[in-house]
């Protein structure tokens, strides 16, 4: 159960960064981390998805990245080839547009992206572990949401998709924004994933058993 206090420490450390730090300068390197690691996380998964010819997937280049790109950008070692080109063109298409816009929508499309690949990605042991779980992100929200002003203040100054955010009109008619934290769409549905899980398991637990019998 080191999840609550990992985020915190990371959220606080964010929080001093904007308290100390030309914000400026930490949204570009964030930015630009995100961007590029996204970039690279798709591409790749869509050149596994998509039926390229041997000859396209043929071996140009291999790279091995400089060590600090590996440590502070999560670079890893890759290959250059044909196929991985046009992914990586494709990709960076609207990566690019969100970065020079910054629009919501854009914003959405990459914070519901981030949350399903974490659904598929994170996995409970048990229904105690989520239930616990689900407790502690309670109280984690309790307190840096209500009783500090941490998490709003990096919610607003980070410009990346750690957010679903939707424009809406104040009484003065002023576009104002409401958010929604990808922390609170993920751990629910980490543990509804779990009970779903649970369902398929009997259900086709009977299945078996009413085929044997």
């Amino acid at each position: 159960m080191k999840f609550p206090i990992v985020a915190s420490v990371f959220l606080f450390g964010f929080y001093l960064l904007y308290k100390f730090v030309n914000k400026d300068i930490v949204n570009f390197l964030i930015t630009l981390q995100f961007c590029l690691a996204t970039i690279i996380s798709t591409s790749g998964m869509l050149l596994t998805y998509v039926n390229f010819s041997e000859p396209m997937r043929k071996v140009i280049r291999h790279v091995n990245p400089w060590e600090f790109l590996k440590k502070y950008l999560d670079f890893t070692e890759f290959d250059i080839s044909i196929a991985s080109i046009i992914t990586t063109a494709a990709c960076s298409v609207p990566v690019i547009l969100f970065y020079i816009t910054k629009h919501w929508f854009l914003n959405n499309v990459f914070g519901i992206l981030f949350s399903i690949v974490a659904l598929k990605s994170i996995n409970l042991s048990s229904f105690k572990v989520g239930f616990i779980l689900l407790w502690a992100l309670f109280f984690y929200d309790i307190f840096w949401v209500y009783g500090t002003d941490v998490m709003v203040t990096v919610a607003k100054n980070l410009d990346i998709p750690i957010k679903l955010i939707f424009p809406y009109l104040n009484e003065a008619g002023e576009e104002k924004f409401s958010m929604l934290g990808l922390g609170d769409i993920v751990v629910p549905g980490i543990f509804v994933a779990l009970c779903l899980k649970f369902d398929v398991d009997k259900a086709l637990s009977k299945l078996k058993l009413k085929n044997a019998g």
